[in-house]
Order: C-alpha cells, then sequence, then structure tokens
C-alpha cells in the first residue's frame, strides 16, 4: 500500500501522490517482482485520484489498464471485494471489478452465491463483459496454470483434503 497508514480491510484507503513518487518510490518494489518472476498481482482497494477520482484502483478501468499497459499481462486478481461492503453492493462490485478488468475475482462469504453468480452471466448475456475479453481472461488463467503444472508449483488435491 505504500504510504498509508489505513487497513483497506475496512474501507477504500486514499493515497495521493503524484505519478513521480508513486512509480519511483512506491511501485519500483512490484515492477522488479514483475519483471522477476511474479505471475499474479492483486489490485488494492486503494483510492488513488490521479488515477481515478472516483473509484478504488481495483474497480478502476484506469488502474487497471495502467498496470497492464506500462508493467504486466499476467493474471489480475481483486482483494477481497467484500471489503468494500461499506461502499458497494456486492452485485456493483462485482460488476464494476469485471468492468476494470481484473482476471479473477475473490469475494470471501458471499451474501448470496447463486444470485451473484446469475448475475455476473446476465453481464455476459447483456454483453456488458464481452466473449473476447472473457477469452482473454481465460487465456491468462491457462497460461498461468500450465506455468505452474510445468514448474510443478502446485499441491495436489489429495493433500488438500
Amino acid at each position: 500500500h505504500g504510504i498509508t497508514t489505513d487497513d483497506s480491510h475496512a474501507g477504500v484507503v486514499a493515497v495521493d501522490i503524484d505519478r513521480e513518487e508513486r512509480e519511483k518510490i512506491h511501485l519500483s518494489p512490484f515492477v522488479a517482482g514483475i519483471q522477476a518472476w511474479v505471475d499474479a498481482i492483486m489490485s488494492a482497494h486503494l483510492q488513488v485520484p490521479r488515477i481515478d477520482p472516483k473509484l478504488p484502483v481495483s474497480l478502476s478501468m484506469s488502474g487497471i489498464n495502467l498496470l497492464r499497459e506500462q508493467w504486466f499481462d499476467g493474471l489480475i486478481v481483486t482483494d477481497d471485494l467484500g471489503m468494500l461492503r461499506a461502499d458497494y453492493a456486492e452485485k456493483e462490485a462485482i460488476e464494476l471489478a469485471l468492468l476494470a478488468g481484473n482476471d479473477l475475482l475473490l469475494l470471501v462469504n458471499p451474501s448470496d452465491p447463486e444470485a451473484l453468480l446469475t448475475h455476473t452471466l446476465e453481464l455476459v448475456r447483456e454483453w456488458v463483459i464481452t466473449m473476447e475479453d472473457l477469452d482473454r481472461r481465460l487465456d491468462r488463467i491457462l497460461r498461468a496454470k500450465n506455468k505452474i503444472i510445468k514448474l510443478g508449483r502446485y499441491v495436489p488435491l489429495e493433500l488438500i483434503q
């Protein structure tokens, strides 16, 4: 989170820094990780007004596009969307997170999983989220999965159960 002292688990946290400071100081460890080996990044529920004056980065098309265009073409997963319940309904958070470009959405303890899944499918049926977009996301997921399998960095299911 860089310079913030607030806890984003309790809601959206504001960070107002300029681009130069953000890139040279706060993002440099993440960029180094991306260049070295990182296959997935978790988008944070940070409000960065110079990136998006209204939405946290995790729900912002501007924020996710900036990450994709400048640094990273791997998996982007949201932090727990439930952390945003004070500011966004679950359906709204899901829709915004998908529109922003996140590949995987994390929602711990959803209020009504079946209704949320139905809502997500409606977004596809109504072309709010296109099949082409879903295909790009699936491609990133499968590339990450294949890399994990190839490198042997997975835990067999029988060891989990």
